[in-house]
């Protein structure tokens, strides 16, 4: 019931899983460049990072849909334009009840946590990669710390040029998914690593699973009743 409520939803989630395939996908080697014009290598930086903190936008923002359309927000409830009468409003309310623990869960995990760090403190997402080229040379990479597109193997010095020339091409430095890791700090100062793709798969399936739970909430409480949209632009003293 209420579809068109529901579509706001649905398009953050999509958004979500779209940001997500885009940070797989530039991590693809252009496979396009032609030999003479140097190796074949990824343009991954910085979009792959743009995408992460897009992609914690989208999905940390699906709960504060879902709690505008159809429950009783306590930031927002003088903002409306004209009030949802009385039984509406006992029904929003009753949902915020049933809803604020979903909420809660999910705006504790450590990635719902990372995108409050990006958009409201530190303004760039806290994850890290390390790259190895192939004469084991590593490097770690972050926003606004990259790493070299290419590297040649060192040679001690006095090395005969002829032999540079013949030896010293470029090797492309790329890191691949498994390399990448969320850094979250703790009280105690330190900080741990989780593998980045594998949180992030998570917590759009807790989300997805936070829509069902919101939808079953939502048939039980709601039903067939009417519900009044809310804003499509929020005034100026907006929440």
């Amino acid at each position: 019931m209420h579809e068109e409520l529901w579509k706001g939803t649905e398009f953050k989630l999509d958004e979500a899983r779209f940001f997500l395939e885009r940070m797989g996908a530039v991590l693809v080697p252009d496979q396009t460049r032609h030999p003479a014009y140097g190796p074949s290598m990824t343009r991954w930086q910085p979009d792959f990072y743009y995408y992460f903190d897009a992609f914690l936008g989208a999905t940390r923002s699906v709960p504060d849909v879902i709690q505008k359309c159809f429950g009783w927000d306590p930031h927002s409830t003088t903002k409306w334009p004209i009030l949802p009468d009385d039984d509406e409003t006992s029904r929003r309310t009753e949902f915020q009840n049933g809803f604020t623990d979903l909420y809660r869960a999910f705006a504790a995990q450590s990635l719902s946590r990372a995108r409050v760090g990006t958009f409201h403190w530190r303004g760039v997402p806290p994850v890290q990669t390390k790259a190895k080229s192939l004469f084991g040379q590593e490097f770690t990479g972050k926003p606004g710390q990259f790493i070299p597109s290419t590297t040649t193997k060192q040679f001690p010095t006095g090395t005969d040029p002829d032999f540079l020339v013949l030896f010293s091409k470029p090797s492309a430095v790329e890191p691949s998914w498994k390399d990448f890791t969320l850094e979250i700090p703790l009280d105690d100062g330190t900080t741990i690593s989780i593998p980045l793709f594998e949180a992030s798969r998570d917590y759009l399936e807790s989300c997805q699973k936070l829509v069902n739970d919101a939808k079953d909430l939502c048939e039980r409480l709601h039903g067939e009743s009417k519900l009044t949209l809310p804003l499509a632009l929020p005034r100026e003293n907006r929440s």
